[in-house]
């Protein structure tokens, strides 16, 4: 209820979730006493601790994730056919009935720059690599790159996310 494309007839992103509920800012959202407005401004401390690190480049912290890249529009990578499967993939993009249009959650969206890899982006510009195309602003944070070719994989304990080592979380 806290995304505006929730409203009759699809309730989109979650057309199948039974409830159908209709999109409403200042609804109360159990468990937090905050509307959907402050939720969307602002997401909890163990939120960003916790979902942060695995939240692809180019989403939010709920899979709803700006596809193609650079696009604007933004598809939940939850959608689902009616039996309940998996209906949102890099083929399917341009189907509206197959990947469900989002909102992002501004307080948790990992905007995707220039010099990140995200879903659907898998080459970086020139300027984004070193001579030995390691990447030296592919990961702003620090991280080790990973993902492209002629990189090393991550080490034990961190894996590879739209281009760079994370923790594995514990």
């Amino acid at each position: 209820m806290c995304d505006p494309f929730e409203v009759a007839p699809g309730y989109f992103p979650e057309p199948e979730n039974g409830a159908q509920c209709a999109y409403d800012p200042n609804a109360s959202i159990s468990g937090t006493q905050k509307s959907c407005e402050e939720l969307n401004a602002a997401q909890s401390q163990q939120c960003a601790d916790v979902c942060g690190p695995l939240t692809p480049n180019g989403c939010d912290c709920f899979g709803c994730c700006e596809l193609p890249a650079g696009s604007g529009e933004y598809l939940w990578l939850g959608s689902e056919d009616e039996f309940g499967n998996g209906s949102c993939s890099l083929g399917s993009i341009t189907d509206p009935t197959k990947c469900y249009p989002c909102t992002p959650v501004a307080g948790c969206l990992n905007d995707c720059d220039t010099c990140e890899l995200c879903l659907g982006k898998t080459e970086l510009p020139p300027e984004c690599l070193d001579p030995d195309g390691g990447g030296t602003e592919q990961c702003p944070g620090g991280q080790t790159p990973c993902g492209l070719p002629g990189q090393e994989e991550c080490l034990p304990a961190y894996y590879c996310v739209t281009g760079c080592c994370q923790k594995t979380p514990s």
